[in-house]
């Protein structure tokens, strides 16, 4: 599975879940409402993240989507958090996302490919930045290097 690159965090991709899920829920009931009434419901789409848009265009592969997929690409999305490595990077302020983006890229290309990267925010750090990885903390903030 190809997860959307904007996906960096175990929130981002808890938020993806959850955005599936309702998806999967209208999808259902969209095909059971055409079930029943034996004709075209015209049914209004859920809006969905640009994320979430990305996964089912790239799942998908151009074919058209059924209940059992949907639920693939769920069970594909609740593995991949409940498996992945995770590292926590706390910054002095919070990130922009092409910030988080850019070290979520660097940790995929030097740690690990499915590495999920969370983010906090410290104003008391001053600058610089504290990595935890498990029981093992790297600190390179400002606050300690004074």
């Amino acid at each position: 599975m190809n997860i959307p690159q904007s996906i960096v965090s175990q929130t981002d991709l808890a938020a993806l879940i959850f955005e599936m899920k309702n998806y999967e829920k209208w999808f259902t009931s969209t095909a059971i409402k055409q079930t029943v009434e034996a004709r075209t419901v015209q049914a209004v789409i859920p809006s969905l993240s640009q994320p979430a848009l990305e996964l089912l265009k790239n799942e998908s592969r151009g074919n058209p989507l059924s209940r059992e997929h949907i639920d693939q690409i769920i069970d594909s999305l609740e593995s991949y958090q409940a498996n992945s490595p995770a590292i926590t990077v706390t910054l002095a302020a919070p990130p922009s996302q092409s910030l988080k983006i850019s070290l979520a890229k660097w940790c995929h290309e030097n740690l690990s490919n499915d590495m999920l990267v969370n983010f906090r925010f410290n104003s008391t750090l001053l600058g610089g930045m504290v990595v935890q990885c498990g029981s093992h903390i790297y600190d390179w903030s400002w606050r300690r290097a004074i």
